[in-house]
Order: C-alpha cells, then sequence, then structure tokens
C-alpha cells in the first residue's frame, strides 16, 4: 500500500517484476482508518514502512514504522511460523 496513484503503482510492479499488485491510497483513507503512520518528505505526504498480516479478513498482526527493511521480511517469516 502506498499513496503514489494506481498507474505509479502498475508500473513500479512491471518494472520491479513482481508477482503480485501494489495497492493505491492516494488519499490515505487505509491511514485514517486505521491510524497508520505517515510521513511528510519535500511536501509529500506518505505512508511509513509498516506491515499488516492479514488473515481470514482481519489483521492479526501489525508492525508499524519498520526500522530495517533489509532484515523485515526474514524477521517477518519467523514471527509466523
Amino acid at each position: 500500500m502506498s499513496s503514489q496513484d494506481t498507474d505509479y503503482q502498475r508500473e513500479a510492479a512491471h518494472r520491479l517484476h513482481l508477482p503480485y499488485p501494489l495497492l493505491s491510497d492516494p488519499n490515505f483513507r487505509l491511514a485514517a482508518a486505521l491510524r497508520v503512520p505517515t510521513f511528510e518528505y519535500q511536501g509529500v505526504d506518505l505512508y511509513r514502512r509498516s506491515t499488516l498480516v492479514v488473515q481470514g479478513g482481519e489483521i492479526t498482526q501489525a508492525v508499524l514504522e519498520i526500522a530495517d527493511a533489509a532484515s523485515h521480511p526474514r524477521d517477518l517469516l519467523g514471527m509466523l511460523r
């Protein structure tokens, strides 16, 4: 999920060869509804790196404001096992 528009997300998913679509929320509806952290950089509002684990349509875990993006996927997989 990010604040970039759908066209940007589609291009990024293609460029990065991602096997899944990226979700766009330029109006920050998710941030408002779930109090997901955001920040401003050079006059642009952005989402902070966060992970929401969804199972059965419910958020079962939330990791907000990820400090180390390189190790987070490995750490998250360890948490989920």
